[in-house]
């Protein structure tokens, strides 16, 4: 079964009766056993969301197969200028902090409160995977950083983030940084990066050019997708529980279908990348 849910930009769930749907979805037997939650990335209207997560599913599905205990659910949030202003009128970069910032605000508040909502109806041990692409991935662990600092009891749930082309900072995991009380959760993360991603690896840095803080700083910013995780990130949690998978040789052989000013930063929907997340 799949859900699709909406967030409005304040990162509130748009239907009241989501967590009626949630805990209808997982009522039925056999009981659901495994839960895949996704969000997607910047500039991606619902209709697109609806469409890539179709692909994706539709495409992974020859490698995990068909399951009546699986559901899966797919957030659309607010990550256009026409989602929320018609017409669009603002260019692009400027509008990348306010959508970097709803990501988070999302993941905070929708997300988490989907999180929450499948472990108080769960019946049986689960298995949780959240797959986030772009700022998606922002959506996915600023989900779980809120339920670490709460404190949350995951119980009997094993954690799987998926991060395809994060668009955060490559220190963001590391303990004491925007999202290191991830660490302290019964999570695996899976994190992929490639050179060919040419929006982490060029634009993401240009950001800071309209940035105040890390002008002034004169800092740079480096995304997870571009290079991968710290040392110190990946240390921190060790190989077993931080697992990075360059997709580089992936996008090579791709990349004449990716000519655009992003590169490969949307190559996601191609067999390596099903076949990796299966394996995970």
């Amino acid at each position: 079964m799949t859900l699709f849910l909406t967030a409005d930009a304040f990162g509130k769930l748009s239907d009241s009766a989501t967590d009626a749907d949630i805990a209808a979805a997982m009522t039925p037997e056999p009981a659901v056993t495994d839960v895949i939650l996704s969000a997607h990335g910047w500039q991606t209207s619902f209709d697109e969301s609806c469409a890539d997560y179709n692909r994706f599913a539709c495409g992974i599905l020859s490698h995990i197969g068909r399951s009546a205990t699986r559901l899966s659910v797919n957030l659309h949030w607010p990550s256009t200028l026409a989602d929320t202003f018609k017409p669009a009128s603002i260019v692009d970069v400027a509008t990348f902090y306010v959508m970097e910032r709803r990501a988070d605000i999302v993941g905070e508040n929708a997300m988490a409160s989907a999180i929450r909502s499948v472990i108080r109806n769960q019946r049986v041990p689960l298995t949780l995977t959240l797959i986030g692409h772009s700022f998606g991935c922002k959506v996915v662990c600023a989900a779980l950083q809120q339920l670490a600092h709460e404190g949350f009891d995951f119980g009997q749930v094993t954690i799987k983030a998926i991060l395809l082309q994060a668009a955060f900072e490559s220190d963001a995991l590391e303990p004491g940084k925007q999202y290191g009380d991830v660490l302290k959760l019964p999570a695996r993360i899976l994190a992929t990066k490639s050179t060919l991603d040419t929006a982490l690896c060029t634009w993401f840095k240009v950001a800071a050019t309209v940035d105040p803080l890390k002008v002034f700083a004169k800092g740079e910013r480096t995304a997870l997708g571009a290079v991968g995780p710290t040392p110190a990130a990946q240390q921190a949690y060790g190989l077993d529980r931080l697992v990075v998978a360059d997709l580089t040789p992936v996008h090579e052989s791709r990349k004449a279908m990716f000519k655009g000013p992003s590169g490969s930063h949307s190559d996601m929907a191609n067999e390596p990348v099903f076949d990796l997340v299966a394996r995970f």
